[in-house]
């Protein structure tokens, strides 16, 4: 979102400018600013040697990406590992060591059988044991193997795949599984550490919303509201995507466009985002993300609500919560305010959590703002509309 003058997207780096000095007769210090690349190579040895400053934390990382997604906003999407879906891909990592340490000690003669119960029918009896109908294994018994094949389709799980390369595997018609429908949505993933008070001071980009229950210990909503929950989460019960049937999905990848807009300087409103490619009416740009809050909380002009119609008693659209997005977000928090809009904040649910999507509401050409209407209670504190249209909020 994008209120009066402009705030730096990008994170800060906090080291003091480099300067040239030059002695004279009478002693007077003259400091000359340094043309060359001087001072991009000073950046680049702090990065190397610092990382860079998670304005979340307050903490230096070598590999801010990955930290932020380890430690405070989970992946955008489900990860999948051995039939369980999660949002931590540290857990994810953890997992795979311990089964890889694991298979170091298998007899072969188990490895043997694993191989033809992987090639045996139907899958289920691979989990639960019982009688193969099919396969090298046909008419025997055998007791389930549920270390090494999935609950839900029977498959091998994926880190014992390198067991059955042997000689009695046949070739797959593709090449990678496709998912099962019926595994279980991730959960919710909380912000494990925060900058308390006021501490925030730079922006901090991040890829998806972060939650942090231990920031607002009493948070309540409105009735269907799920306390100690992350808001925008999905219960397994109710449809995880508005674009197809999957329990877990990447819809949120698939479905939204890749290409990132310009941010660049807009006349008399600070920044703002230049299309680079073309938009047809009804595509989603992006997802405006931030830090989750209780609704009416902050009350500066950075938050959006974002709504959902799925956990309320009437089947309404209710505001459920806000999306923070000035200390932490992505490119549409500098999306500038139009009273003649060409895209929209929408509220979807999508890859098993509710999302604040910005969609085009028409078509939008290359080399032109991409503009979106604030709504009207942004303008109940007296903040003065600057796009110059002949339907201006402040000019009427």
């Amino acid at each position: 979102m994008q209120p009066p003058p402009s705030r730096n997207v990008s994170t800060c780096i906090l080291i003091q400018p480099t300067f040239v000095m030059h002695s004279s007769p009478s002693r007077v210090q003259v400091y000359v600013p340094a043309t060359d690349n001087a001072r991009f190579n000073e950046i680049e040895e702090h990065y190397r040697r610092n990382g860079r400053y998670c304005g979340i934390c307050g903490t230096w990382k070598i590999n801010l990406n990955s930290h932020i997604i380890n430690q405070h906003s989970g992946s955008m999407h489900a990860v999948i590992y051995n039939g369980e879906a999660t949002r931590d891909k540290t857990k994810s990592l953890l997992r795979r060591r311990t089964d890889r340490r694991s298979k170091e000690i298998f007899p072969p003669e188990l490895l043997a059988l694993v191989r033809r119960m992987k090639n045996s029918r139907p899958p289920r009896v691979r989990h639960f044991g019982g009688r193969f109908e099919k396969g090298p294994l046909q008419g025997q018994e055998v007791t389930g193997l549920p270390q090494f094949f999935e609950k839900s389709s029977g498959r091998l799980k994926s880190c014992y795949k390198d067991l059955v390369q042997g000689t009695e595997v046949h070739p797959q018609t593709r090449s990678k599984e496709r998912r099962a429908c019926n595994i279980p949505p991730a959960g919710s993933f909380p912000n494990k550490s925060w900058i308390g008070g006021s501490g925030l001071s730079v922006v901090t980009t991040i890829s998806t919303n972060v939650w942090t229950p231990d920031k607002y210990p009493d948070w309540t909503g409105p009735s269907g509201f799920l306390a100690g929950e992350d808001p925008t989460w999905i219960p397994c019960d109710l449809p995880q995507c508005a674009f197809c049937t999957r329990s877990v999905c990447d819809c949120i990848r698939e479905k939204v466009r890749r290409e990132v807009p310009r941010i660049r300087e807009a006349p008399n409103m600070g920044e703002g985002v230049w299309a680079t490619s073309d938009y047809e009416k009804g595509e989603f740009l992006g997802e405006l993300v931030g830090e989750l809050a209780p609704i009416d909380y902050h009350t500066d002009g950075w938050a959006a609500d974002l709504s959902r119609n799925d956990l309320s008693p009437k089947g309404d659209d209710v505001a459920w919560c806000q999306v923070y997005t000035r200390y932490m977000g992505n490119w549409v928090r500098k999306v500038n305010h139009s009273c003649e809009p060409n895209c929209a904040f929408v509220s979807f649910n999508i890859s098993g959590r509710w999302r604040l999507m910005l969609q085009a509401s028409r078509q939008i050409k290359r080399n032109s703002w991409i503009l979106a209407d604030y709504g009207q209670d942004y303008w109940t504190d007296g903040r003065r509309c600057l796009c110059g249209s002949d339907q201006c909020i402040s000019r009427l």
